[in-house]
């Protein structure tokens, strides 16, 4: 059996035939969609159908094609609306019929792509928003119901599941910024509730298994999770090792940073340790507890929140605001809220070692770089990734992009000497 992380970069990879999975799937013959069903019927169905037009025939719109001696459209052609929607395709007795494409900008949906049976979608769907995401799997009677997939603009995986009449059924994974995983089972909005879920780190090796609500987990402890099952196409885990304290959601605030301000990550300590820096006066620093890859997220920047400057503080002065990072809304975060800072009583090993980023040091030749990631405990928080592969022992630095006009002296310094 395929490992988890063998099968996630398998489901992940967009040119993967993930229409070739679900061939047991069977057409409803039973379904009924006909011209004259009721128009609250269909805008209550709305909610779950993937077809942005569906109840056309009540619309208003221009066509060209033939019709029968009823007046109605027949065979192939071509429907708009006022809103921009439109869709190409065969239509039969006012039904569409057989392969179909759909655009509706009303709903920001480019296209839909699909084969309709009695005016449904039915068997494979490929849904492509204005936004340059994507989603495709499986319909029954208009409505995704089996494997299904999706992805990002970037055209990164965004979820892996299968669906049963409009909503996610059975165990789901739902991609993270920063690469992580949440699995368990979702609502129709993707949000993690169950007393067996998972979030599962970029190496898919390490967790946090517990009790999730609402996408945040309520009660975890570290963990080490490996492939036990695939059923129904969908990977399932099991928990091989459990240790430390239970740990929940816990964002840090200006006033508290965290609860176990001692206890470190579970996927930090795999990757990396501190020690006394390789920089003259570097103080503490960061190396590799093994050879890592390139593109690997290593440490975590979890701090306070606050505003731009502490209290009291001015720009120049770097003893106080010299662990201080800057994340706002123009960095690759959907949201911002001033600086993250690691304040003075935190900033050694013995007082703070929950997350390792603010004790890595500074070179402009890093082999390092900042990113984002959702962590299961801190929330959306600044993170490092390698840049290239790292052997281990060797030390891991990030460039801090200060500017010339706004640093402190031995920045300056070490930029006049390259």
């Amino acid at each position: 059996m395929a490992s988890i992380a063998e099968w996630v970069k398998k489901m992940s990879d967009p040119l993967f035939p993930f229409r070739t999975l679900d061939e047991g799937l069977e057409i409803d013959e039973n379904s009924e969609c006909s011209s004259e069903d009721s128009f609250t019927e269909i805008k209550f169905s709305e909610i779950l159908d993937v077809d942005p037009l569906v109840g056309w025939q009540h619309k208003k719109y221009k066509s060209e094609g033939k019709k029968d001696k009823n007046g109605k459209l027949l065979g192939k052609v071509w429907v708009s609306f006022g809103n921009g929607g439109e869709f190409k395709g065969y239509v039969e007795d006012g039904r569409r019929e057989g392969e179909c494409i759909v655009n509706c900008p009303e709903k920001e949906i480019r296209m839909l792509k699909a084969s309709y049976y009695n005016d449904r979608p039915e068997g494979f769907v490929v849904l492509e928003r204005e936004d340059g995401s994507w989603r495709e799997g499986f319909c029954l009677d208009g409505r995704w119901d089996g494997l299904v997939r999706e992805f990002d603009d970037d055209r990164e995986i965004r979820f892996i599941g299968r669906y049963k009449d409009g909503v996610p059924e059975g165990n789901c994974w739902l991609r993270m910024k920063g690469g992580g995983f949440l699995f368990g089972k979702m609502d129709s909005e993707w949000k993690l509730s169950t007393e067996n879920g998972a979030y599962i780190y970029p190496d898919f090796c390490t967790a946090y298994t517990g009790s999730f609500a609402d996408g945040r987990m309520v009660r975890g402890r570290a963990s080490v999770v490996d492939a036990w099952d695939v059923v129904g196409n969908i990977m399932k885990i099991k928990v091989t090792k459990l240790w430390g304290p239970e740990r929940s959601y816990r964002e840090a605030t200006e006033e508290s940073l965290s609860s176990h301000p001692l206890e470190g990550d579970p996927y930090e300590e795999r990757w990396i340790e501190c020690k006394e820096s390789s920089v003259a006066g570097g103080g503490e620093g960061v190396f590799a507890r093994q050879d890592i890859p390139a593109d690997t997220l290593v440490a975590l920047y979890n701090g306070l929140r606050q505003p731009p400057l502490p209290p009291g503080a001015h720009p120049d002065d770097w003893d106080i605001c010299g662990y201080s990072i800057g994340y706002y809304e123009s960095t690759t975060a959907d949201k911002g809220w001033g600086d993250l800072d690691i304040p003075p009583q935190f900033r050694t090993l013995a007082s703070y070692s929950a997350s390792l980023a603010h004790k890595m040091n500074h070179s402009f030749q890093n082999n390092c770089s900042f990113s984002d990631i959702i962590h299961p405990i801190y929330g959306y928080i600044p993170c490092t990734v390698t840049t290239k592969e790292v052997s281990a022992g060797e030390e891991l630095f990030v460039h801090y992009h200060y500017t010339l006009d706004d640093c402190p002296p031995w920045y300056e310094e070490l930029y006049n000497n390259l």
